[in-house]
């Protein structure tokens, strides 16, 4: 299991910063997941090299996009 950390900021507007251990297969669930829940802005990196590894933000057009890759 990866540890990864996250900061991001939720639909509410709050900032969420955390951390946790992701297994890399369950990382693009856990981001869909949050993109879901109507997160408005999500940065998650691998603890170990501090490699971006999932994000929700602004797409090209103007609407939210997210992506992950392995932790």
């Amino acid at each position: 299991m990866a540890a990864c950390t996250w900061r991001g900021i939720a639909r509410h507007g709050g900032g969420q910063p955390g951390a946790r251990g992701i297994a890399p297969a369950g990382l693009p669930a856990w981001a869909e997941a949050r993109y879901r829940r109507g997160r408005r802005r999500l940065a998650v990196t691998a603890a170990e090299d501090g490699r971006e590894t999932a994000r929700i933000g602004s797409a090209g057009d103007g609407g939210r996009a997210w992506h992950a890759g392995r932790a």
